[in-house]
C-alpha cells in the first residue's frame, strides 16, 4: 500500500511538472494578468498605470565621539503609480516615507538639535502636461510630516521641532536648442505652503493667558526657483539655479532693543544660488562637484535678558553661508546582472558666519567676537547588485563640526558625529 502510494506521487509530480502542465500554469497566469488589467483600464480608461516603487532597510550603528553609540537601522520606501493618460498629460502622485533610529545633530535656526530617532512622511499628487516637445507644466499639491524624538522613551508626535508642511507649486520647463536634441532645460517653480510646529510655543504664552504671541516658528513661505541645466557633451553636463524663499512668521513679534515686543511680524529673506558640474572622462568614472550660497537676511532681533544685565543683539538670525561637496564615483559593470557595481565616495564643507550674533563661553558670557561654524564629513557608499531590482548597500559616514561658539547648554556647536549602515535596497 505505501508503494503504492509514493508511486501516485511520484506520477502526479511527474505530471504537474510536465510541459503541458507548465503551458496551463502560464496560460493561468497571463489570464489572471490580463484580468487585473482589464480592472485597471476600466478604473482610468486607455490610460497606462507606471508604478514605480523602491524600499530600503538598513541597519547598523551611529553614535557622537564623546558619548555612547547606539544601534539603529532605517527604512524607508518611495512610492509613485504614475498614470499616463496620452503622450502629453500624466497624473503623477508621489509618497515616500522613513523612520531612522540614529544618533545626529539636526540644525536648527537656534543650534544643533540632538535626536535618536526621526521620522518623514511625504505625500505629492502632480498633474503634467506636455504643450509640444520643448515646453511642459507640472501643477502639484503636497505634504509632509516631520517627527523626531531626543531620548528613546520620549513619545512620537510630542518633540519640541516636529513639523507639517502644506501647499503647492507650479513648475514650467523649456527646453532650448534643436527641438530633436534639446541640450538644455530651462526650469522656474512656483510654491507656497504653510509650516506649521504644533509643539512649539513661545515662552511668554506659557506664562501668560494672553500672550501677544504663541505660535513663534509658524509661517508662510513662498519660494521661487528658476534653474538651468546645460549638456555641453555626452561626457560634460553643468546646472546654474536661484531660488529665493520668503518667511512671513504667523505669530512671532520682532522684539526691539529694550526687550519690548513691537507690533511687527518676523520676515526673513533667503537667498540661494548653486552650481554644479558632472563629467565622466571615461565610462567607468564620474566626477561632480556641486557649490551653493545662501545669504539669510532677517528683522528679528534677540534680546537676552537671562543675566544682571539685557544683552541685546540686532539681527540674530543674519548670517552667510557656503556649501561644498566634490565627488566622485566608480562604476563596473555586471554584465550577469545588466547593472553596474557602484563606489562612490564624497567631500563635503560648510561654512556658516553670521553677521551680528555674539559667541558665548562656556559659563555663557558674552564675547565680541561674531559666531562662526565649520562643517567637513566623508561618505563613503557602495552599492552591489544581486539581480536586476535587488542590490546590497554599505554606507559609512563621518562629520566634524567645529565653532567658536563654546555655549552648549540647549543646543550643540562643537562635535563629531558616525555612522555604519548595510542592508538591502529593492528597486521596480
Amino acid at each position: 500500500m505505501k508503494t503504492t502510494s509514493f508511486c501516485l506521487l511520484i506520477l502526479l509530480f511527474v505530471l504537474y511538472s510536465s510541459p503541458a502542465v507548465a503551458e496551463q500554469k502560464k496560460l493561468k497566469e497571463a489570464l489572471r494578468e490580463t484580468e487585473l488589467n482589464t480592472q485597471v483600464k476600466n478604473i482610468i480608461g486607455n490610460a497606462k498605470l507606471i508604478a514605480l516603487l523602491k524600499l530600503e532597510v538598513l541597519g547598523g550603528f551611529s553614535g557622537l565621539t564623546d558619548r555612547k553609540g547606539v544601534g539603529g537601522g532605517r527604512v524607508s520606501l518611495d512610492f509613485s503609480p504614475t498614470i499616463k493618460f496620452d503622450e502629453n498629460n500624466y497624473l503623477i502622485p508621489l509618497f515616500f516615507s522613513s523612520i531612522e533610529r540614529k544618533v545626529k545633530v539636526i540644525p536648527e535656526e537656534e543650534g544643533g538639535e540632538l535626536t535618536v530617532m526621526d521620522q518623514d512622511h511625504n505625500a505629492y499628487l502632480a498633474f503634467k502636461h506636455i504643450f509640444d516637445k520643448k515646453t511642459s507644466m507640472r501643477i502639484a499639491g503636497f505634504g509632509s510630516w516631520s517627527l523626531n524624538k531626543e531620548t528613546r522613551d520620549e513619545k512620537w508626535g510630542t518633540g519640541l521641532y516636529d513639523y507639517r508642511d502644506f501647499g503647492g507649486n507650479l513648475n514650467i520647463q523649456f527646453k532650448t536648442g534643436k527641438a530633436d536634441s534639446s541640450p538644455g532645460v530651462l526650469s522656474s517653480t512656483t510654491e507656497y505652503y504653510l509650516r506649521r510646529y504644533p509643539n512649539f510655543q513661545s515662552l511668554i504664552s506659557m506664562t501668560l493667558d494672553n500672550a501677544p504671541e504663541k505660535d513663534e516658528k509658524d509661517y508662510y513661505g513662498m519660494r521661487q526657483m528658476v534653474d538651468y541645466q546645460w549638456r555641453a557633451s555626452p561626457k560634460f553636463l553643468y546646472n546654474l539655479g536661484y531660488t529665493f524663499l520668503h518667511k512671513r512668521y504667523t505669530d512671532k513679534l520682532v522684539v526691539d532693543s529694550n526687550g519690548i515686543l513691537t507690533n511687527k511680524k518676523r520676515l526673513d529673506y533667503l537667498h540661494n544660488f548653486n552650481a554644479g558640474l558632472f563629467y565622466s572622462p571615461v565610462k567607468k568614472w564620474q566626477l561632480n562637484l556641486a557649490v551653493s550660497g545662501f545669504w539669510n537676511l532677517s528683522n528679528q532681533n534677540r534680546y537676552d535678558n537671562s543675566g544682571i544685565a539685557g544683552i541685546y543683539t540686532p539681527r540674530y538670525f543674519n548670517y552667510a553661508l557656503v556649501e561644498l561637496r566634490p565627488s566622485i564615483i566608480y562604476l563596473y559593470p555586471l554584465a550577469e546582472r545588466d547593472r553596474d557595481f557602484v563606489l562612490e565616495g564624497a567631500y563635503e564643507f560648510l561654512l556658516r558666519a553670521y553677521t551680528d550674533r555674539k559667541t558665548q563661553t562656556r559659563t555663557s558670557a558674552y564675547t565680541t567676537d561674531t559666531q562662526t561654524d565649520y562643517e567637513h564629513s566623508i561618505i563613503l557608499k557602495a552599492i552591489y547588485p544581486i539581480n536586476r531590482q535587488l542590490s546590497l548597500v554599505g554606507l559609512g559616514e563621518y562629520t566634524i563640526c567645529n565653532s567658536n561658539m563654546e555655549y552648549e547648554r540647549f543646543y550643540l556647536y562643537n562635535y563629531h558625529s558616525y555612522a555604519v549602515w548595510s542592508g538591502i535596497s529593492f528597486k521596480y
